[in-house]
Parts: C-alpha cells; sequence; structure tokens
C-alpha cells in the first residue's frame, strides 16, 4: 500500500467547487484547506499506476491550478527492504565506549 501526500493548489473562488467535486469521487481525503485555494488531500494505492491515475483525476478538475506531490510513503518497497536487512552481532568499538566527555579531535585517540 502507498500513501502520497498532494497539495492541490485551486482558484480561491471556486475553492468550495473544487472540494465538493473531490469529495464525490472519492478518491482522497481532505485533510486541510484555506482561503487562498490551497488543499491537503491524501490518496492511497497498491501500485503508482493506480496513484497515477487518481492525481490525473486531480488535476482534471475544473479550476484547479496544479497538483503536487509533498510525500510519498511506498510500503511495499518499505517491507522488502525491512527483509533484506541482516543484522550481525559484532562489538561496539572501543572509541563508541567511552564515557568521558572530551569531544576533541577522535583521529588522535
Amino acid at each position: 500500500m502507498n500513501i502520497l501526500s498532494l497539495l492541490i493548489k485551486t482558484v480561491p473562488n471556486h475553492l468550495n467547487e473544487v472540494i465538493n467535486y473531490i469529495k464525490a469521487t472519492k478518491i482522497c481525503e481532505i485533510y486541510l484547506k484555506d482561503k487562498s485555494g490551497r488543499i491537503i488531500v491524501t490518496i492511497e494505492g497498491n501500485d503508482s499506476l493506480e496513484e497515477s491515475e487518481k492525481i490525473k483525476t486531480i488535476q482534471s478538475i475544473n479550476h484547479v491550478l496544479s497538483v503536487d506531490i509533498m510525500y510519498f510513503y511506498n510500503g511495499n518497497e518499505q517491507d522488502e527492504l525491512e527483509n533484506n536487512i541482516t543484522r550481525e552481532d559484532c562489538d561496539v568499538p572501543s572509541i563508541l565506549q567511552k564515557t568521558d566527555n572530551n569531544t576533541g579531535d577522535f583521529k588522535n585517540k
């Protein structure tokens, strides 16, 4: 599952019209809006094709000026990366075990 946060910029005097259209499509969840015509939404999708189609739908709404991706989380990729991590038991280097507060040059230690 992927999650994207989008910033949608609209013509301010058509903000409510755009919001109503977005709500009717049920392709995203609206989190914030302001008087200047900005809307923050999140969309979810199973793959990039599904997300792209949702973004294109939002871009095609009358009075939408721009749609920018602000945040992207790829759950599938995260799971794959976590599965590839191997942990090794190893000793902490002695330099990292020091308890003194001397923050001098590590090269000379």
